[in-house]
């Protein structure tokens, strides 16, 4: 039953499946225009479906990413330790990450790590014409892979929280370098 609760917490909400039909249905329409229209027509709309194809995998990397985790931990029999650490994780940044004694859990993101495992935390910010316009906290593993911990809200409406956050990853793992990018 725990398992199913890390997986629900883990995994993209509904929206991104409707995106994902959204794409599917408007690629059919796309196609069922530009064949009518002529040959033109038919490569471009191609050229976007097979750009919408790759958007709507997305979702189901995470999976991909999250199952191969939770096996591996089952493999080790370190699977009641994790749920019972998901059990009682603290959550922060309005419930979008959970922190645990051992492990860090990434709503919406598929990410299950570690602290034994980051090397480095950071909070990543973008800005388009000097408008902050995405925010996420993210992390590099030992093996130099950057995932997503969790995407925050923009402007610096999620600081205080955030700080609080880092401290807790500190405390947990004095070893783990954390700062901005």
């Amino acid at each position: 039953m725990k398992e199913k609760e890390i997986r629900d917490y883990l995994s993209p909400n509904w929206t991104s499946y409707i995106a994902v039909i959204f794409f599917g249905i408007l690629a059919l329409l796309g196609i069922a225009v530009a064949a009518s229209s002529g040959p033109g027509a038919l490569i471009i709309v191609l050229l976007f479906v097979g750009l919408a194809a790759l958007a709507s995998l997305h979702p189901y990397g995470m999976h991909k990413e999250m199952n191969k985790v939770i096996q591996r931990e089952k493999n080790l029999n370190h699977m009641q330790e994790m749920e019972k650490d998901f059990e009682y994780a603290v959550a922060f940044c309005k419930d979008k990450v959970k922190a645990g004694q051992i492990y860090l859990f990434g709503k919406n993101t598929g990410t299950i790590l570690k602290y034994e495992e980051i090397e480095r935390v950071y909070l990543y910010v973008h800005k388009t014409n000097f408008v902050e316009d995405k925010r996420e906290m993210k992390a590099v593993t030992r093996d130099k892979q950057t995932v997503t911990l969790c995407n925050l809200r923009t402007g610096k409406k999620d600081e205080d929280e955030l700080k609080v956050f880092l401290s807790l990853i500190l405390a947990q793992n004095p070893s783990i370098k954390v700062g901005y990018r």
